[in-house]
Parts: structure tokens; C-alpha cells; sequence
């Protein structure tokens, strides 16, 4: 589910493995350089700075997880261990917070 109130956002995802939200200003486009630019921060020799920067991304998420182990082999073999797990955050890129 997608809903937009004045200028906040909010995305709903409801399945059988994961249920979780994102909630506030961000745009869609601008999540991988977020993701690029966080890796970046906490290790700078492996992953390099983004060439684009984002501005006025600032959300709010929370990510339940259930059965989601058998899946994680599919992308990264030797992830394992968010089976019944909670990831819960901000990130406003405005003064790079992410928490």
C-alpha cells in the first residue's frame, strides 16, 4: 500500500516472510544512493562515494521479519540469522543521520 498525505509519504509491504513500513519525505529514485552513501561511511575502502548526493530524505522504517532465511542464499550464501528479527530506523540526509 502507497499513501501520500501534503508532502510525507508512506509505504506499507504485508507478505508472508517480511511486513514493514517507511514513513516521511524521501523519494524512491534517491534509495540507492542513500544505500551507496551509508556503505560508504562505515566502509570507505570498499565502497566508494556515491557521485550524486540526496537531499530532503527524511524517514522513518520498521521491518519485521518471519521465515526469510531460505531465501538470503538466492543473493549472499553466508547471511543467515534474521529469521523473527526487528529493524527499526531514521535517516535524514539533511544532517546524515542514519539510526
Amino acid at each position: 500500500m502507497v499513501s501520500n498525505y501534503k508532502d510525507k509519504k508512506r509505504i506499507e509491504i504485508n507478505t508472508n516472510e517480511v511486513q514493514g513500513w517507511i514513513d516521511g519525505k524521501f523519494k524512491l529514485a534517491d534509495f540507492t544512493t542513500m544505500g551507496q552513501t551509508l556503505l560508504h561511511r562505515y566502509y570507505p575502502t570498499i565502497f566508494k562515494s556515491p557521485a550524486q548526493k540526496t537531499e530532503n530524505n527524511q524517514f522513518q522504517f520498521e521491518l519485521n521479519t518471519r521465515l526469510v532465511d531460505p531465501f538470503f542464499p538466492l543473493f549472499y550464501p553466508a547471511l543467515t540469522g534474521f529469521n523473527n528479527s526487528k529493524i527499526r530506523g531514521e535517516f535524514n540526509d539533511s544532517v546524515q543521520q542514519f539510526s
